[in-house]
């Protein structure tokens, strides 16, 4: 394809980013706090759930660097 032939991507304003970063922020407080509430009621289980997060991002990690 030639320069004219692609399709032109309209780049996001300043504005847009600026609210797509006030509401990724906002999610972000709501989420720690839900998982501070978890992790003081249930730490235990707690626990084992960021076990086998680490161990499966473990996996896909190496996964990944190994195939290059």
């Amino acid at each position: 394809m030639s320069e004219e032939e692609k399709p032109t991507e309209e780049k996001p304003t300043i504005k847009e980013l600026q609210e797509k970063i006030a509401d990724i922020e906002k999610v972000l407080v709501k989420y720690r706090s839900e998982l501070e509430e978890t992790v003081k009621s249930r730490p235990l289980a707690s626990a084992g759930v960021i076990l086998v997060a680490g161990i499966v991002l473990g996996v896909l990690i190496g996964t990944a660097v190994s195939r290059r």
